[in-house]
Parts: C-alpha cells; sequence; structure tokens
C-alpha cells in the first residue's frame, strides 16, 4: 500500500533517509536505566523504515514479490515493536519511580538479541534490494543505527532466572 500511495510510510522512510544522511541518531525521551533500549528500540524502527524504502524503490510495485525481503522487514518491525512495549510496560509498572530489576533485566536482555538480530535483516534485505556502490552507500547510512551496550548476557540470563525462581515459577 505504500508503494502504491495508499499510506504515507515512504515519507516517513524519506525522512529517517535525511536523519541518517545528516548523522542524526534517535535520543531517548527518559534519562533512566531503559534509556539505552529506547533507544535501540528507535534505531530498530528506523532499521525497518530505511530498508522498507530502500526495497520500495528498488522493485516498486514488484516488492510484494520479494518475500523474503518483506519478511525480514517484518521481523525487524516486530522486534521494534516488542522491545518498544516492554520498555514502556517497564516504565508503567514502576513502584515509586523504580524500575523492577528483573524487568529491565528482560529488557536487556531482549534488546541485545533483537539488535543484532534486526541489524543482520536489515543488511540482508539491504543486500537482495540494492548493488555495487549504492548497496555499499546503503550499508553506511545504516551503520550507526547498530547499537551496542555492553551488557554482560549471562548475568541478564541469571538475574531473569532468579526472578523466576523467587515467583514461583
Amino acid at each position: 500500500r505504500a508503494v502504491k500511495g495508499e499510506l504515507p510510510l515512504l515519507a516517513v522512510a524519506q525522512s529517517v533517509e535525511e536523519e541518517l544522511t545528516y548523522g542524526g541518531l534517535p535520543q531517548a525521551r527518559v534519562d533512566d536505566a531503559l534509556a539505552a533500549e529506547e533507544r535501540v528500540a528507535e534505531c530498530l524502527k528506523r532499521l525497518a523504515l530505511y530498508g522498507l524504502k530502500v526495497a520500495a524503490e528498488a522493485f516498486g510495485t514488484e516488492l510484494e514479490q520479494h518475500q523474503e525481503v518483506l519478511a525480514g522487514l517484518a521481523d525487524v518491525v516486530m522486534d521494534a515493536y516488542a522491545l518498544d512495549s516492554m520498555v514502556t510496560r517497564t516504565r508503567q509498572s514502576a513502584s515509586d519511580g523504580t524500575l523492577d530489576a528483573s524487568r529491565v533485566a528482560m529488557t536487556r536482555l531482549y534488546a541485545l538479541d533483537a539488535m543484532a538480530r534486526s541489524f543482520e535483516r536489515t543488511r540482508r534485505a539491504l543486500c537482495s534490494s540494492a548493488r555495487g556502490p549504492t548497496l555499499g552507500q546503503h550499508l553506511a547510512k545504516v551503520a550507526p543505527l547498530q547499537l551496542f551496550t555492553p551488557y554482560d548476557p549471562a548475568e541478564l540470563r541469571e538475574a531473569v532466572v532468579t526472578a523466576l525462581e523467587q515467583a514461583g515459577g
């Protein structure tokens, strides 16, 4: 529908491209323990939009026939939505302004995995949609969106498991 002009998605994707061209990266609205994860969620949204824009430009109305590209980008959208929801719900469940440590650990763990998974899916979509120097330019534009926060995944998993055990799960 976006390619056919029925959905203003490509206009938003164009603004993402401009943001990437001029070096703008998303910032967290709230400076708390989940600020990095909020930024990751915003980067995932931009990865999906930029990947869709490049694919739509490459394939036009034939885009729907490129199911592998669309499936990969749909997975990025799902990761962005899931992470955004986790950040929001964790913040909403804060007690006296204090975020629940196990929820923060789960959100951080998901963000670590979602970023790696989504960045790779976007790269694959770009590789399917462009060639040569143009592909290199697209890959360079999305490279700054690959955020990495050095958390210890084993420590995060242990925090989640401990919380589950204490809750009787």
